[in-house]
């Protein structure tokens, strides 16, 4: 029944040569880890291979299994909604939709068809770093049906998560409005119910350190149920939001007009006429407004709690974390792409404005808009700082620092794939090389130092013997945003070249 649909989908992504890069970049991330650890327990202890049996207390207590599971979850949970998003994108920009619509196919098979083309993205490049998981549990001596539960449990959430994003796919006209949705949407739901309610937070923690395997089992499946209704959402809304966007039809609300154009058009295009923010009403709200409903908004989440005792984040904490420098990455990305998808990108290449003017317009647009980030994420930062570096004093301006860094950095990145690949794989290009730049910036600066994925996505490092002296640490808290300086200058210059 979804054959037609799911076929032609696989087949084409097969044939993409940044379908094969992704796949490769995450095989390049899950060995880094890997290899990391290795030489990491080698340096430390003397072991190698035959003594993993002996020694597995200190492999999981040093979080290195951890990490290699997060990098394979983190992978599946970054690329699910781009590849789901981009694939319906592309057909509605191409107008394939409105051919299949026209064909002897319904809604079900349409959409069931988009469904699972993307779960089978996912799988064919998730896959490559299963064995190298299957052969670190049989090292741990793990049961098999433990394993295989392990490996679908990680494929799981990619389900609903999937049928959520090509809801909002449906109902959105620009690529990187939809991802955008797709993943702060979820972030911000979460986010905001638990710190309403507080309470309710500790709770639910609470019972989830204390649940067995089965009630945790029966957590996913009821996580699986909640992609159902998004799915039904996306068959029934498919040809009445598809005829209301071919229709134009304008509502009743009031319009906000933007100034005159004057001699800088691509600085007021970026400005004015994309879509920085989904919804109107925001561009209504003066500047201030807007900074202090996110500065708002990420400090009652990253409020500390009474189990930050040990100085463990909240999983709310670590979210904002992600999320809000992954939208940055989507925003910038999305910005020469978006010319070609719409068409504009040739008729702008034969107007008299050149490469350096196209590029200094663009990023003085952009990292305006990317200040309203960056506060959103300082909350976090410096509370997460303050844990370790409340003693010194100096937590404010590392915070600063580091928050900052993470925004330029984004935009270099982001901005230089747009101009060489489309808004969702220059997306998914971005987002992982982006994780893949934390890991290898830990390694350029010593093999002596051991991170968490916690510690890497929050900026919080175990650092080895050698290094715990004050001044170690603060000359490594100096070299690495000085190392995301140098690329993210590095990105402008390779994406004024191009």
């Amino acid at each position: 029944m979804f054959t037609p649909v799911f076929l032609w989908e696989l087949r084409d992504a097969l044939r993409q040569r940044w379908f094969i890069n992704v796949r490769r970049l995450y095989v390049l991330i899950v060995l880094l880890w890997f290899l990391w650890y290795l030489f990491d327990i080698h340096t430390r202890a003397g072991l190698w291979f035959g003594a993993l049996r002996r020694d597995i207390d200190f492999w999981v207590t040093g979080g290195y299994l951890h990490g290699l599971w997060a990098s394979h979850v983190a992978a599946i949970l970054v690329l699910t909604p781009i590849l789901a998003v981009g694939e319906v994108m592309r057909a509605k920009n191409q107008r394939v939709i409105e051919l299949l619509l026209t064909s002897r196919l319904d809604s079900l098979e349409i959409v069931g068809g988009y469904w699972l083309a993307t779960i089978a993205k996912v799988v064919v490049v998730t896959s490559p770093g299963i064995p190298l998981l299957v052969w670190v549990h049989v090292a741990f001596r793990t049961p098999w049906w433990e394993i295989v539960a392990f490996i679908v449990c990680s494929w799981l959430p990619a389900l609903p998560i999937a049928a959520w994003a090509l809801l909002v796919a449906i109902h959105f006209r620009r690529t990187s409005s939809a991802i955008l949705v797709v993943y702060l949407g979820p972030v911000a739901a979460w986010v905001m119910a638990f710190a309403v309610y507080g309470f309710g937070r500790e709770l639910f923690y609470r019972r989830l350190r204390q649940s067995d395997d089965f009630w945790l089992a029966v957590a996913l499946i009821v996580f699986f149920l909640c992609g159902i209704p998004c799915l039904i959402l996306a068959i029934w809304r498919l040809r009445s939001t598809l005829s209301s966007q071919q229709e134009c039809r304008a509502r009743a609300r009031g319009t906000w007009s933007p100034p005159p154009i004057d001699d800088q058009p691509i600085y007021w295009k970026q400005s004015y006429a994309s879509d920085w923010f989904m919804f109107k009403w925001l561009l209504r709200m003066p500047a201030w407004g807007r900074v202090g409903l996110f500065v708002i908004a990420t400090c009652a989440a990253s409020s500390s709690s009474p189990s930050w005792a040990d100085g463990t984040p909240s999983c709310e904490t670590v979210l904002i974390l992600i999320a809000f420098p992954l939208a940055a990455l989507v925003m910038c990305a999305s910005t020469v792409s978006t010319e070609r998808e719409s068409r504009t990108w040739d008729p702008l290449r034969g107007t008299m404005i050149r490469a350096d003017e196209y590029v200094e317009q663009t990023l003085r647009a952009i990292l305006p808009r990317l200040f309203v980030y960056w506060l959103a994420i300082l909350p976090a930062v410096a509370i997460l700082t303050s844990k370790r570096f409340a003693v010194a004093g100096v937590f404010v301006p590392i915070a600063w620092l580091t928050a900052g860094v993470l925004m330029r950095a984004a935009a270099a990145v982001g901005f230089y794939h747009s101009a060489r690949k489309p808004t969702s794989s220059a997306s998914i290009l971005t987002a992982l090389i982006w994780f893949a730049l934390h890991v290898s910036v830990c390694g350029l600066a010593g093999m002596l130092v051991t991170a968490s994925i916690i510690g890497v996505l929050s900026t919080r490092f175990e650092l080895g013997p050698e290094f715990r002296l004050a001044g170690g640490e603060m000359q490594f808290r100096v070299f690495w945003p000085g190392v995301l300086l140098v690329i993210s200058t590095s990105c402008l210059a390779l994406a004024y070249f191009s």
